[in-house]
């Protein structure tokens, strides 16, 4: 089957000029997260220096623990839901509260933890400035209903509320930051572009789209806290093995270290939100395909995983083969170790990109929620043990070789489980 066949296999029918129209939504979004950081991060090494930067990434860590734990897991579970129930506006309304009640709630509680780290942790205490303004943005970006617009599959505010944003995020950069000394300003500026977004999107979910915001019963909230634990154990493997990259590193080589290495993987960062569109757009869609028929339904994601893998292919050669002007042309000729960082990690967005085929788009879709934990569990375990000794015999390039390892294999098991439970499903 070409390409032109599969596109319209997976877009014939109902719903084919808003999937398209997601996609460009979500594809805009994710240009902007791929061109500001080129443009930013370049600059910031400069202007505060590459341990500042590292300082940021670290703080950025730290707190991403908190941002999964108020997400909960909900851009997948609730988008799931409400995609489900599109034309039944008292069921949305409900999903809406709950789950908006449910991150507020977890909120509630990760402000009250940051806020003992700071009393009893001098170094967090020593720049609680950052942790705070960056906790403010997280949990802006958690609180704000992106997942409510990705389920009824109408992203065009949130489209353009971003753009704004995140041009003024960038711009502050470079009209302010002008001195080492003035990197507090960096998550502060994204603080009031988050704060921004995320309260349009609220205005506009109240006064357009007619939802009133209530406050559920306890039950209610208890109930999507449990359907969505298996999602939400996933999801802490998958930033406790991320974030703790840039932890360990940080206390075992510095900030320094951190900038070196966060640098380097905003290339491969960049290479992986290409696939974020495409994913992000097709989950609704495969959530309602997996319901009613799974076989056309793993079909499209073969196809998908397929042509996806030979367009990756050919960006990691050229990545790997330009890494070397790539890093003189970003960050300048100071810092060696970013383009043998960019080569170990190049493959690494298409493990990426399967492991979303075939773990979130497939297994989650099917039910199998045990099955993805189980997954992120090992890889995570995985990551843990090789980690510090690739650290300390490999310096910075031993955490781009522990990532390199840990995602393969997320990929290969996610794809043997999906294999194995596509069977039993035929052979039922």
């Amino acid at each position: 089957m070409s390409i032109r066949d599969t596109i319209l296999t997976l877009t014939k029918g109902k719903g084919v000029r808003q999937l398209i129209k997601n996609f460009l939504s979500l594809s805009i979004i994710q240009g902007l997260d791929m061109l500001l950081p080129l443009l930013t991060v370049p600059y910031l090494i400069r202007v505060i220096g590459v341990e500042n930067v590292g300082l940021l990434a670290f703080v950025n860590a730290v707190i991403g623990y908190f941002g999964i734990f108020i997400n909960y897991g909900f851009s997948l579970t609730a988008t799931k839901e409400i995609s489900q129930h599109i034309g039944n506006k008292a069921k949305i309304q409900q999903i809406f509260n709950v789950v908006f009640t449910a991150k507020n709630y977890l909120l509630g509680i990760s402000f009250l933890v940051l806020l003992l780290l700071v009393a009893i942790i001098p170094s967090v205490a020593e720049h609680s400035y950052i942790y705070l303004i960056t906790f403010g943005t997280i949990a802006c970006l958690n609180i704000s209903p992106t997942w409510y617009f990705q389920g009824i599959q109408q992203l065009k505010f949130v489209t353009f509320s971003n753009i704004i944003t995140k041009l003024f995020f960038t711009l502050m950069i470079f009209i302010f930051v002008k001195e080492r000394s003035d990197f507090w300003m960096v998550p502060t500026f994204t603080l009031i572009g988050a704060s921004v977004s995320s309260i349009l999107s609220i205005v506009y979910v109240i006064r357009i789209h007619r939802i009133k915001i209530e406050k559920p019963k306890l039950k209610y909230v208890v109930a999507q806290y449990k359907r969505g634990k298996y999602i939400f154990l996933s999801q802490i493997k998958i930033t406790f093995f991320s974030n703790m990259n840039v932890l360990i590193l940080g206390v075992v080589l510095g900030n320094a270290a951190v900038g070196v290495f966060s640098s380097a993987d905003k290339i491969i960062k960049v290479m992986s939100a290409v696939q974020i569109p495409i994913v992000s757009a097709l989950f609704p869609y495969f959530s309602r395909l997996f319901k009613t028929n799974y076989k056309v339904a793993y079909a499209n994601v073969r196809k998908v995983a397929l042509y996806g893998s030979m367009i990756y292919a050919v960006i990691i050669i050229i990545i790997f083969i330009l890494s070397d002007l790539i890093s003189s042309l970003l960050f300048g000729s100071g810092l060696s170790e970013i383009p043998i960082l960019i080569r170990i990690m190049c493959s690494i967005p298409l493990f990426v990109f399967l492991n979303n085929l075939y773990g979130t788009q497939t297994l989650l879709n099917l039910n199998h929620d045990k099955s993805f934990l189980y997954n992120m569990i090992i890889a995570a375990i995985i990551n843990s043990v090789l980690l510090y000794p690739l650290i300390k015999i490999f310096g910075v390039y031993g955490v781009a070789c522990s990532v390199l390892i840990t995602e393969f294999y997320l990929f290969a098991s996610m794809y043997v489980s999906s294999v194995k439970i596509i069977d039993k499903l035929k052979n039922d």
